[in-house]
């Protein structure tokens, strides 16, 4: 007669079968990792947080991250990275005889993250703007500073013509119309909060800013 083998492989165990663990992916992750720096700050952040905001263990975000400073590492690379050459692209070139046009560019590219990255604002006003930011310290490199320094000697040429406000500071125009575009983004949930029946669509903020933007350039 032939016995059926009833033996259990060394790590079955009797009793209900296991319950599926829950898993996440890395870009899971990352996204997550944007929203809670734009919520609560990058300092204030940490693993478990990220694993609590996607609803996993802590166990699933080392699986993809070994530690924080790598997760870090991979938030600059894969999400502020590519949106820093994007900004910084109209400066690529060997005409720079019309800032003006330029930094209209740049504030274009800006608008279009925002708009699209409900992230970005807050968290580069809060982390990325600072110069003691952990984010800010990884970004910096990427910064093309050639172009910049030709922007900002463009600039002054431009206002020695006329072209440009004469009473601005060259080297602050940039960051000044990053703070005109950013600054209504990272704070629109106090806008609404305190004025509940203004128009804060996306077309009414491109509209203000673009004004802004004109405003601030704008010869005397």
């Amino acid at each position: 007669m032939t016995t059926l083998s009833t033996s259990r492989a060394p790590n079955d165990k009797p009793g209900r079968p296991g319950r599926a663990r829950k898993t996440a992916t890395r870009e899971q992750f990352l996204d997550a990792a944007v929203a809670l720096f734009s919520r609560q700050g990058v300092a204030a952040t940490t693993l478990a947080h990220i694993a609590r905001e996607v609803g996993v263990t802590s166990a699933m975000v080392h699986y993809h991250f070994a530690n924080r400073e790598q997760l870090l590492d991979a938030v600059c690379n894969e999400k502020l990275v590519p949106f820093v050459h994007a900004l910084h692209a109209p400066l690529h070139t060997e005409n720079m005889d019309d800032p003006v046009a330029i930094l209209q560019a740049m504030a274009d590219c800006l608008l279009e993250h925002v708009v699209r990255l409900p992230w970005l604002a807050p968290m580069w006003l809060s982390d990325v703007g600072s110069t003691s930011g952990e984010l800010c310290q990884r970004v910096m490199p990427h910064v093309p500073a050639e172009q910049v320094n030709q922007l900002t000697a463009a600039i002054a040429a431009a206002q020695a013509r006329g072209t440009i406000n004469p009473n601005l500071q060259p080297h602050l125009i940039f960051m000044s119309m990053v703070g005109l575009v950013l600054l209504p983004f990272a704070s629109l949930d106090d806008c609404r909060s305190l004025h509940p029946d203004a128009d804060f669509s996306p077309e009414a903020l491109r509209r203000h800013v673009v004004a802004a933007v004109d405003n601030l350039l704008r010869p005397l």
